[in-house]
């Protein structure tokens, strides 16, 4: 178990990242786009999504980890189809709507990638700031 206690922090500082490309893209489209409502919101449902996922799937992989080879994988299988079943549904009803732009929300959407990249180098930050704090 001790192997899985930096999980947290992991997630921690990829919110933290997410948050942070929320805000320097929410800038860039204040400034550089017409129609900033209808981009901005699309591009804050994109990053929410992808919050949503870095939770659901950290709490699916650490479900997995405790079962059995064949249920672990089933589980991750069916975690995943929600999860994109879910992202669909939640796009299908941004486009009939039209609260926001779809290709916003796909850009905002890669914040997980990001943040996952950037991950290393947000841990150094937070883990300073976390002794700060302490």
């Amino acid at each position: 178990m001790n192997k899985f206690k930096n999980t947290s922090t992991l997630l921690l500082d990829m919110i933290i990242t997410d948050i942070l490309y929320l805000i320097l893209g929410e800038i860039v489209i204040f400034v550089f786009l017409p129609n900033t409502k209808f981009y901005a919101v699309g591009f804050l449902i994109g990053v929410i999504i992808s919050i949503i996922s870095a939770i659901h799937l950290k709490i699916t992989l650490e479900h997995s980890l405790h079962q059995s080879g064949k249920l672990a994988v089933k589980r991750a299988v069916f975690a995943y189809a929600v999860r994109m079943f879910t992202i669909a549904i939640i796009l299908y009803g941004m486009y009939f709507t039209g609260i926001g732009d779809l290709l916003a929300a796909l850009i905002g959407m890669f914040a997980m990638k990001l943040s996952a990249y950037l991950q290393s180098f947000t841990h150094k930050i937070t883990k300073k700031f976390i002794k700060v704090i302490n």
